[in-house]
């Protein structure tokens, strides 16, 4: 929970960050600007993803796992070359394949010389990560929260006259503004972490050798990656050719506010979880029970964030984005309520990842990938833009199902009683909620959201007492 309260503050004020970035793109530029901006991320977080072989969560457990000095010294070393390595060869792909990501995008080749720039965010986004494993491998957790903060601020700050002064041809000049001020502050911190620790001098035979052990796990969690980001690439260049780039943009806006902002939430919690499963992924039964633990706070976290989400939709969309967007609140109604699923299900992946088991998650990875996709795809066609939101629910209840299977079959995990108890009320209360606010009864909705929010803070007390 302490972890949860130190990062969980550092993401909201990332999100603070974001919501001023969206709302001003919402505002100065519309729907279009939106649009353009998840069409360059998705493209070069898509590439990026593919060419760092995840190496960050891979070479944090290394990291953090060596107490030797010098040894972990040596391991820094070669995390940030790598950094180097992998970054610089990102960056050449995007830039050579710039051109094609264009005409498939967008029909033509007017937009090429912005994903041929943005081939800094792919370079500078690996340094980052390298910095971040030096930092959260080293237990520098402050360093990292105040490097994330300080980066996300200013770099949104600098980029705001960016908007006024360009217009819509400032999107991709924007996003290496803002990368280069946070990879910079990061960058000085993990520095900062390492400027007093012995230096090794480190071989390049030693860099590919110790190298290649720490990318062995990050190769199948970079596919996993990957084939999501595929996937959304998919569908949104599928949106955008069947339906326009303003419904690309309402799209993009509810997936933030359904999947994003929510995703912050667990990655705050992720930097306690996984290092502390990952030392005791080898006994079954303490598996078991970091996993259950791990579940019942999550789920009892994320129950008034789904709560309040439905009963301030409208007011949530005109803040963060404008009332050109309200179309999208039964959409973030809807799939909100897959959000516990989501989280319940993203307790159950880090066991597989825990245990180096990287090719059953690429599997599962997949099939939650492809799944989504052809739902979103088949949901779209029949009810729009509010379908999405059931294609939401129902892309995380089968990834729920996946993981429920591969933990008995593989690991002999269960999700235990108390979870499942604990899930029902969390999917039960906000799903009346929901019905509720959708059919206009706004003022029962307010009062079954005070109830579900007492039952809240009632279970997260429970959950902390045991």
């Amino acid at each position: 929970m302490k972890s949860i309260g130190v990062f969980g503050g550092v993401q909201v004020i990332s999100i603070i960050c974001a919501i001023v970035r969206t709302k001003i793109i919402s505002v100065v530029i519309g729907p279009v600007g939106i649009g353009l901006m998840g069409l360059f991320l998705s493209a070069t977080e898509m590439i990026g993803s593919l060419t760092t072989l995840g190496f960050r969560n891979s070479s944090v457990r290394d990291v953090a796992s060596e107490t030797n000095p010098l040894r972990r010294r040596t391991l820094i070393t070669v995390v940030r070359r790598w950094a180097w390595i992998l970054g610089v060869f990102g960056a050449a792909v995007i830039a050579a394949l710039s051109p094609i990501i264009s005409l498939y995008t967008f029909g033509n080749y007017s937009h090429w010389w912005c994903y041929a720039i943005l081939s800094a965010v792919v370079l500078i986004s690996s340094l980052m990560k390298g910095e971040e494993v030096v930092l959260q491998g080293t237990a520098r957790l402050g360093n990292l929260a105040s490097g994330t903060v300080i980066g996300s601020v200013v770099g949104v700050a600098l980029c705001i006259p960016l908007y006024f002064l360009y217009g819509e041809a400032s999107i991709a000049p924007s996003l290496i503004v803002y990368w280069a001020v946070a990879g910079s502050f990061m960058w000085h911190f993990g520095r900062k972490a390492t400027a007093a620790s012995p230096k090794q001098p480190v071989s390049a035979s030693d860099t590919y050798r110790l190298g290649k052990s720490i990318i062995k796990l990050g190769v199948f969690l970079t596919l996993s990656d990957s084939v999501a980001q595929l996937a959304s690439y998919l569908f949104i260049t599928y949106l955008n050719a069947s339906a326009g780039t303003e419904q690309v943009g309402l799209y993009q806006a509810g997936f933030n506010i359904i999947n994003k902002y929510a995703g912050l939430l667990f990655t705050a919690m992720s930097m306690e979880y996984f290092p502390r499963l990952a030392s005791v992924s080898q006994s079954r039964i303490r598996t078991q029970l970091f996993l259950t633990k791990q579940i019942n706070i999550t789920l009892a976290v994320i129950f008034p964030f789904v709560t309040l989400i439905i009963i301030l939709c409208p007011l949530i969309v005109r803040i963060l984005y404008s009332s050109e967007f309200i179309d999208i609140v039964p959409y973030v109604t809807i799939g909100v309520l897959g959000t516990s699923l989501r989280a319940i299900s993203w307790c159950m992946a880090f066991v597989i990842i825990a245990k180096g088991r990287g090719s059953i998650y690429l599997v599962t990875e997949s099939i939650s990938a492809v799944s989504g996709l052809l739902l979103n795809i088949v949901f779209y066609q029949t009810m729009g833009i509010t379908g999405l939101g059931v294609a939401y629910i129902l892309w995380y209840l089968l990834y729920w199902f996946i993981m429920i299977v591969v933990g008995r079959r593989y690991y002999g995990i269960n999700n235990h009683r108390s979870s499942l108890a604990i899930l029902a009320v969390v999917i039960l209360m906000p799903t009346i909620v929901a019905a509720a606010t959708l059919a206009g009864a706004t003022t029962m909705g307010i009062l079954l959201a005070v109830v579900s929010l007492a039952i809240s803070v009632a279970m997260g007390r429970r959950v902390l007492a045991k």
